[in-house]
């Protein structure tokens, strides 16, 4: 009826690649996707499956031709992990066996656990004080 298609699948015919995992990687799959019309297909760029901490999925990304693309800079570090983690996930979702890859991927996404729970109390400290700021509070010092 909608003719809609998955634009991992569309776009990386020759990768195999799982959203869902349990925490040992021994069973996986496909179960997060992003379905577009074959219209848009076509505008696709790229498609990637990337990690998320505290998550069991993965996030879906999409690259669509002629959207508004915001660059998000990472600190080096960071970006340095996400790859990191990202690497090691596909080695892991090929060979789910190796206790090596198992455990590098593990250690990587503690490590992008810790930035990113740093960025998230810094984000809630920055929205309390706005908070405290609009509602008129002032530092008494």
């Amino acid at each position: 009826m909608y003719n809609l298609s998955d634009t991992q699948r569309s776009l990386n015919k020759d990768k195999q690649r799982f959203t869902w995992r349990t925490r040992s990687c021994k069973i996986q799959c496909h179960l997060d996707f992003f379905s577009v019309s074959q219209e848009l297909i076509q505008l696709a760029k790229k498609c990637n499956i990337l990690y998320v901490p505290e998550s069991d999925h993965s996030t879906v990304s999409v690259v669509i031709k002629y959207s508004k693309q915001k660059a998000k800079k990472y600190p080096d570090e960071e970006k340095s992990l996400h790859k990191t983690v990202n690497d090691l996930q596909a080695r892991a979702e090929i060979n789910p066996h190796n206790r090596n890859i198992i455990l590098e991927l593990q250690h990587a996404r503690s490590c992008l656990k810790k930035i990113m729970l740093t960025k998230t109390k810094g984000a809630i400290l920055r929205r309390s004080k706005v908070r405290w700021y609009e509602e008129g509070e002032r530092n008494t010092k």
